[in-house]
């Protein structure tokens, strides 16, 4: 099988510095944010909704760690990702601006804020990405720096 031209672009043209993309939405149901908690964050105020009462936030809320699966999903099924899978290196300056809750619809947006060429796989190329997951209300739960590896060869179709 023999690539095409645009199969064949640079990693450097495809994800330019500036360019921005935005995911589809997940909707977060309490009976997501209790199983993902009773797996993997088993506290109180993941996984007891009355002893979250009395809890930091007044109310059950979702996991920081299951907001960053999320937000993970969420950039795996989208057209950014799915033009050229890339590898993850590095993720940095992770921040939770506040908490997922029951009912929240959680979408992300990232941007290119970097790129070089890996110094030693010529036709490779490292992306630095800030990645923001937001609510519904369009306010920020989480933010992230990434550092990915963009594998050369032909589009992923």
């Amino acid at each position: 099988m023999t690539a095409t031209a645009a199969q064949l672009q640079t990693s450097a043209s495809l994800f330019p510095i500036g360019r921005k993309t935005r995911t589809a939405s997940v909707k977060v149901t309490l009976a997501d944010i209790l199983k993902f908690a009773h797996e993997y964050d088993p506290q109180p105020m993941h996984t007891d909704p009355q002893a979250a009462k009395d809890h930091f936030f007044g109310e059950l809320i979702g996991s920081g760690w299951h907001t960053l699966s999320l937000t993970m999903r969420l950039m795996a099924h989208s057209a950014f990702i799915q033009e050229r899978p890339f590898i993850g290196v590095e993720v940095t300056n992770i921040r939770f601006h506040r908490p997922m809750r029951p009912d929240d619809d959680l979408y992300a947006e990232a941007e290119v804020v970097a790129s070089w060429p890996c110094p030693d796989k010529p036709g490779r190329t490292y992306l630095r990405l800030e990645v923001v997951t937001f609510n519904q209300h369009t306010k920020p739960v989480v933010s992230q720096h990434w550092m990915v590896l963009l594998p050369e060869g032909p589009l992923a179709r």
